[in-house]
């Protein structure tokens, strides 16, 4: 049987890569643990996905998890986290580990 995904692994690998740089920045910038943010055994509530429409881009992360603990607004968060994001794919890109359109 073929894999219908011969990308999936990169991808998976890419999801972890952007999760990792994502609880990083977030924490770096709110100042708040893990534990503050509920983020320790829950990787998901910061695990990027796919946005529902592909004219919403090619990876989606929800900040409305976290407004409520940082007393922010979800786009001022997303704001603060796209460019960890951004640096990651980049980063990734550039090693030859994955072609893929980001849009702000």
């Amino acid at each position: 049987m073929s894999d219908a995904h011969p990308t999936r692994g990169s991808e998976i690998d890419l999801h972890l890569a952007v999760r990792d740089a994502l609880q990083a920045a977030l924490l770096a910038w709110s100042g708040r643990s893990a534990q503050e943010l509920g983020l320790e055994g829950h990787p998901e509530l910061i695990a990027p996905g796919r946005p529902p429409r592909p004219e919403m881009g090619d990876l989606g992360i929800s900040c409305f998890a976290f407004a409520k603990a940082l007393r922010r607004a979800p786009a001022e968060i997303a704001s603060a986290l796209a460019g960890p994001v951004e640096a990651e794919c980049a980063r990734r890109s550039a090693a030859g580990e994955i072609r893929s359109r980001m849009d702000g």
